[in-house]
Order: structure tokens, then C-alpha cells, then sequence
């Protein structure tokens, strides 16, 4: 899983996950793993200390997952999720 922040560059090329967090987030913790074992790479921000993401995707919650392709959004999800709902919702 990378790392990203206010000032690094959001994946335009291919299909990306960006994963909202926060280190106190137990759903964040959960979720984790289960995005590690897709082919999809993912992007993890810590949310309280990139409030410029926070607000450019409007994320409002943690666990914000949001997947992109080509950097446009296609979908976002909310809250904890099973690796089976994440391959359901990225097609893998």
C-alpha cells in the first residue's frame, strides 16, 4: 500500500484505490488487509493531517474508499468492508 499527501501527485494512469484513514480508525485497521491482497494498487491518506485531499473528494468519514480510473472517480464506499464486497466492487 503507498503513501500519499496534500502534496504528492493522485494516480492518473489505470485504475487506483485512494483509501482515507485515520490511525484511531479500528474500521480503517480492518480494511487494510483485505486491500493488500488486490491487484488494484492502493493509496492510503491519512486523513487528519491531508485536509486538502479530505476536501477535494469530499470525504467526510472514515473509511473513505474511493476508485479511480485514469484519476477520474468511479465509485466511492463507506465504512469498513470484507475483501469479498472489495473485489465485487473493483471487478477482480
Amino acid at each position: 500500500m503507498h503513501q500519499l499527501n496534500d502534496t504528492g501527485a493522485v494516480p492518473t494512469q489505470g485504475r487506483a484505490i485512494l483509501l482515507f484513514s485515520a490511525p484511531w480508525c479500528l474500521p480503517c485497521k480492518a480494511t487494510k488487509p483485505s486491500l493488500d491482497k488486490l491487484s488494484t494498487p492502493t493509496y492510503e491518506i491519512n486523513g487528519e493531517d491531508n485536509p486538502g485531499l479530505m476536501r477535494r473528494f469530499g470525504v467526510k468519514t472514515f473509511p473513505t474508499l474511493i476508485l479511480l480510473d485514469a484519476g477520474d472517480i468511479v465509485s466511492a464506499k463507506y465504512g469498513g468492508q470484507t475483501l469479498a464486497q472489495l473485489r465485487a466492487w473493483v471487478g477482480e
